[in-house]
């Protein structure tokens, strides 16, 4: 038995709360399982709301496999445990007393499906991996190809929206903003991002050796290898703008037609960087369509983005090679893009349990 199955089973009400009583025999209505405190110190549920034998209590409610768990884990020696109305354990093995107070205890053994904490033991939680569901990750792949759609559509939200919220911007401010982070990548966005608010479109195209100068030394730039180099992204940038017709409603075009066009564009900008354009496709282009498509609703423009993205070459770096070596492999953008997503919102913080796949693993 580990605490995170108590968390999870009271968190989820898959328990027979109309049966449990205090280990006092007390009766015990739960109005409301509390806040769920999962990355803070101090009591497991916050703000619950608890009827004990006829009087309703407001406070906080602690877990453990043990009652005496309570003084292992030194919780009598912490303040922020004195607002705890409620102990909930496995195993009741000696009382816990709170400030002259004998806390009611729920003691769990009894109520515990055995058959849903072995589904649930396959997840290790405790494990410091990056994918505890590493091992069973193949049985349940369609899950996880369920999740795709939805961490596409998040990506492109935030990328879109975190910038954006004053939606009367025109569409080539917008436009330039997306281009000028993608040419920055991820090492280099913050100096582009302020070279586009200190420089109008006309200014920048009439951008000189000087002018360079200027910013290469006024503005914060990191040199991570010759990818990035800040005096040839910035010439690249300069160039593009100088080529680009900001008139023309590229996203018209099938998205096919829309990967052609800009490869055409950056021949035009004598850009030969592969890695560049797809960066600029994947954190740009399919963005803004997205960006045109979400603020217009237009869902066939929503849709045109992501299509963009399964056209586009994989990415390779350090989250798509921890996948692989779990045997997920990216076909393409689209795949990529989705997986650096889920690794973002559930791997990284441990939400296997509100994740497809550790729902089916848990049968929840």
């Amino acid at each position: 038995m580990n605490e995170h199955y108590l968390h999870f089973i009271w968190q989820k009400k898959r328990l027979p709360f109309h049966q449990i009583k205090t280990t006092k025999d007390e009766s015990v209505d739960i109005l409301y399982v509390g806040d769920y405190n999962a990355l803070e110190s101090g009591p497991d549920f916050s703000m619950a709301k608890v009827r004990i034998d006829g009087l309703v209590w407001v406070g906080s409610i602690e877990f453990h496999v043990k009652s005496s768990d309570w003084y292992k884990h030194k919780h009598h020696l912490d303040k922020a445990y004195n607002n705890v109305i409620l102990h909930v354990v496995h195993t009741h093995d000696r009382d816990v007393t709170v400030e002259g107070r004998i806390l009611p205890v729920i003691e769990l053994k009894q109520h515990v499906d055995s058959t849903h904490y072995l589904q649930f033991s396959k997840l290790n939680l405790n494990d410091n991996s990056d994918f505890p569901c590493k091992k069973m990750l193949q049985e349940n792949i369609d899950e996880l190809e369920k999740m795709k759609n939805q961490a596409i559509q998040n990506r492109l939200f935030v990328k879109t929206n975190e910038k954006h919220i004053n939606t009367q911007i025109i569409d080539q401010a917008i436009f330039l903003r997306h281009a000028a982070n993608a040419f920055g990548t991820s090492v280099n966005q913050q100096p582009f991002e302020q070279l586009i608010n200190s420089y109008s479109l006309d200014e920048l195209k009439q951008f000189d050796a000087t002018n360079k100068r200027a910013v290469l030394s006024q503005f914060l730039w990191k040199r991570k290898g010759v990818i990035s180099e800040p005096n040839k992204r910035l010439n690249q940038f300069i160039n593009f703008i100088n080529t680009f017709d900001f008139e023309f409603h590229f996203w018209e075009l099938p998205a096919s037609m829309i990967f052609m066009h800009f490869e055409q564009q950056f021949k035009k900008a004598q850009i030969k960087s592969p890695f560049l354009l797809n960066n600029f496709l994947i954190n740009c282009v399919a963005p803004f369509v997205f960006w045109k498509g979400n603020n217009g609703d237009d869902p066939q423009l929503i849709k045109k983005a992501i299509q963009i993205l399964t056209i586009i070459p994989k990415e390779t770096n350090y989250i798509t090679r921890k996948w692989k070596e779990i045997g997920v492999h990216p076909k393409n953008a689209y795949d990529s893009q989705a997986l650096l997503e889920i690794y973002k919102q559930f791997c990284t913080r441990k939400e296997c349990l509100n994740c497809m796949v550790g729902k089916k693993i848990t049968g929840t």
